[in-house]
């Protein structure tokens, strides 16, 4: 402790979606209400009030840096595992050391826990810092006490973090003016076994309006698992409704997998390569059985290396249009108005073989 005081600490559980964890300890003289932290309101937060970081960046212990709260409902992925969901940002130093400790405001309330920075090349503090709010650390915390873990209700889907919130683009594609986009579901979970499919956009959870894959996570997460949900999707611009029974969400680690590999490549059938105006040269597929065009070459700066496309990646439909090979591709370019954006669905490379992907490419 502060005081030096040393004690022995009990995990009582440990939440690896949130990053959170709950120990117990016994000191041996009562703590006063003055040494216990108080926890606030972290949605009463707003952004530009006063916000204190303490802890022990670089290992210097008790430290405490000012700043303001810069954001909120910020989303952060650290790695495979790791991803955040709204998140307090602030410009009060936060650097490696601080993870953990408390994020309060100018009543000394704890606001959030600070958790992470934003530091391109590992430069340090750049002023751009993250905060688990402290309310959502209630949640977790009480369910940790009670049970020793976190029971979430698990589907089985997955959306590119640009498709979390549908573009205009997808919109007018899917015919829907919101939802969670499915890019891709998972063999043998609730959402394979109740029939979704890739390019689903799901509209409605149970009772709930969704209109974005985030509306989508909570409403999964807080269904006990176990419980059968009707989920109405738009598919083909129609909608039906599909009765989906949801599972305990595994742990994050068995999320990630074994990896599995993806088909073999062969060698192209001719060495014909196109070079396209989005910034990509493309070529005949590498996979005997995955028909398409695949791309060999990103032109870095251009429209395609910001939508992140990347070389391997093999495009099977533009817009509407199959994609199936080169004439394929030239065809649904030709069809591609000057100036206008591109969707393209792509087949990407992943640890578990090839996952669909649904790309926006928009004129630089």
């Amino acid at each position: 402790l502060l005081d030096k005081t040393k004690v022995t600490a009990t995990l009582v559980g440990r939440d690896e979606k949130t990053d959170l964890a709950v120990l117990k300890i016994t000191p041996a003289t009562p703590l006063t209400d003055q040494q216990v932290a108080k926890l606030g309101d972290s949605d009463k937060v707003r952004v530009g009030q006063w916000a204190i970081a303490i802890g022990s960046p670089l290992k210097y212990e008790a430290t405490l840096t000012v700043g303001v709260i810069s954001a909120k409902g910020r989303d952060l992925t650290i790695g495979p595992a790791s991803q955040y969901r709204d998140l307090l940002q602030t410009d009060a130093a936060i650097n490696p050391g601080n993870s953990g400790g408390p994020l309060v405001n100018i009543d000394g309330q704890v606001v959030g826990i600070n958790v992470a920075i934003a530091s391109p090349g590992g430069m340090g503090n750049i002023g751009i810092g993250f905060a688990i709010p402290v309310n959502q650390a209630k949640r977790i915390l009480n369910e940790l006490i009670t049970t020793g873990q976190v029971k979430r209700g698990y589907l089985g889907v997955q959306t590119s973090p640009g498709n979390r919130e549908l573009p205009k683009e997808l919109q007018d594609l899917y015919g829907v003016k919101g939802g969670a986009l499915v890019e891709s579901v998972k063999p043998g979970t609730p959402a394979a076994k109740a029939g979704l499919e890739s390019e689903d956009v799901i509209v409605r959870f149970g009772n709930r309006p969704i209109s974005s894959f985030d509306d989508l996570e909570s409403a999964v997460a807080e269904t006990p698992p176990g419980r059968t949900v009707p989920v109405t999707v738009v598919r083909n611009r129609r909608e039906t409704t599909l009765q989906v029974t949801i599972m305990l969400r595994p742990s994050e680690e068995a999320l990630l997998g074994a990896p599995e590999g993806g088909a073999q490549p062969r060698q192209p059938s001719q060495n014909q390569e196109v070079q396209s105006s989005l910034g990509i040269t493309v070529r005949p597929s590498s996979e005997a059985n995955t028909p398409g065009v695949e791309i060999t070459a990103v032109t870095p700066g251009s429209a395609a290396e910001d939508a992140g496309l990347a070389a391997g990646d093999i495009i099977n439909r533009i817009g509407e249009q199959p994609v199936r090979n080169l004439a394929g591709f030239r065809s649904a370019m030709s069809q591609v108005k000057s100036g206008s954006a591109v969707v393209l669905r792509v087949l990407s490379q992943s640890p578990n073989g090839r996952i669909p992907r649904i790309i926006v490419v928009r004129p630089q």
